[in-house]
């Protein structure tokens, strides 16, 4: 094998290489500015759409897009500062896929002043209580009721809830 060709393959492999990092690389940006835009159209979705008062009674359970990033974060008590990814919610409930080991958390834990966190508002949940966990690798999900929210904080939870279902029937 003489040096050209040697040259030639490494020149050929390193091309190949450039242009697979560079793919990479373009796909990466591109999911980032699809969350990004996702994340814009709801808060600008949000702020222009108004509910009536009446559609708010009948409020579902609505299932979030993960580039909303919607997070709970459990500010005190026996769990602090853990979090996860809000996967779906109802104004009885909330869904979550946890960025933490699910062995620290207990069926029926009593979890006090969660905090909602979405690309529009924030509000506080008083007290959630755990009624499923789901450990399998491939859903790892825990499932809270909330026991107690206080009225400003609830219909927070209601308009967001309700904005996000109409902001996907309005992408579809």
């Amino acid at each position: 094998m003489s040096v050209g060709t040697i040259i030639d393959a490494v020149g050929t492999t390193a091309l190949v290489i450039s242009l697979i990092t560079l793919l990479g690389l373009l796909y990466v940006v591109s999911e980032k500015n699809k969350k990004k835009n996702l994340k814009k159209e709801f808060k600008n979705f949000g702020d222009t759409f108004k509910l009536p008062e009446l559609e708010l009674r009948a409020v579902p359970r609505i299932t979030i897009p993960e580039s909303l990033e919607v997070t709970l974060t459990i500010k005190n008590g026996k769990y602090p500062e853990m979090r996860g990814y809000v996967s779906d919610m109802s104004l009885s409930g909330i869904s979550v896929k946890p960025d933490f080991p699910l062995k620290r958390l207990t069926l029926h834990s009593i979890i006090k002043n969660a905090e909602i966190n979405s690309p529009v508002q924030k509000f506080t949940i008083k007290e959630l209580k755990t009624v499923r966990i789901d450990r399998n690798t491939e859903r790892r999900q825990a499932a809270f009721r909330i026991n107690s929210i206080e009225g400003e904080q609830f219909d927070e939870l209601k308009k967001f809830i309700a904005y996000l279902d109409q902001f996907l029937k309005n992408g579809d």
